[in-house]
């Protein structure tokens, strides 16, 4: 899926680095009176802080 916002992902698919962006959006995104919702910047934060944790813990092995 296509998005408007500008990130440096294409820097990482270019070198064949699988890439995702993630992020509130909205219809007005990067646009004139952009705003987010709260709760999805809420949803959002907990996303990351659950992937950042997942990728932390320890693995057993």
């Amino acid at each position: 899926v296509a998005w408007a916002g500008a990130t440096d992902g294409r820097f990482y698919r270019q070198a064949g680095i699988d890439t995702v962006g993630y992020g509130p959006g909205g219809e007005n995104a990067h646009g004139a009176n952009e705003a987010v919702i709260i709760d999805d910047l809420v949803t959002q934060a907990r996303v990351y802080a659950a992937v950042i944790t997942d990728l932390l813990a320890p693995t057993s092995r």
